[in-house]
C-alpha cells in the first residue's frame, strides 16, 4: 500500500508540472486493477501545438529536477504526446485527438484519483 501511495503522489506531481502550462480537463486514473502495465494514467488536453510543446518540455525538465526521469516518450505536437515514467503514463492530447482516442472510456473501470488543481497545489 505504501508503494501505491508513493505512486499516487508521484502522479499528482507529474500532473502539477502539466497544470503549470494551463492544460485542460485533467484526469488521473488508477489503473492498478485494470490490467495494463502502468499503475496510473494521466490524461490532459491542450489547445495548440505550441502548448503541447511547452507541456512536454516542462514535464520532462521538472521531472528530471524532481528525480522523476522519463523512461520513454513519443511526441506528436499536432495530436498526441505520450510520456512514460515507467509506472505512470502522461497523455497530452489536442481536444480532437482526445475525443477520437477516448481513453477515458477505454479505461472506464479505472478509479479516478482526486486532486485539487488550483495553482497546482495537489492533495496527497
Amino acid at each position: 500500500m505504501a508503494k501505491l501511495n508513493e505512486l499516487r503522489t508521484k502522479a499528482k506531481k507529474i500532473l502539477g508540472f502539466a497544470l503549470s502550462k494551463k492544460v485542460e480537463n485533467p484526469i488521473i486514473l488508477d489503473t492498478t486493477k485494470v490490467g495494463i502495465i502502468w499503475d496510473f494514467f494521466i490524461i490532459v488536453s491542450v489547445s495548440s501545438s505550441a502548448q503541447m510543446e511547452a507541456v512536454v518540455k516542462t514535464v520532462d525538465l521538472e521531472g528530471k529536477k524532481n528525480n522523476i526521469p522519463v523512461y520513454h516518450k513519443e511526441v506528436d505536437l499536432n495530436k498526441w504526446s505520450f510520456i512514460d515514467f515507467y509506472d505512470i503514463a502522461l497523455n497530452v492530447f489536442t481536444e480532437e485527438a482526445r475525443r477520437f482516442y477516448n481513453l477515458e472510456s477505454l479505461w472506464k473501470n479505472a478509479k479516478k484519483v482526486r486532486f485539487n488543481n488550483k495553482l497546482c497545489c495537489l492533495k496527497s
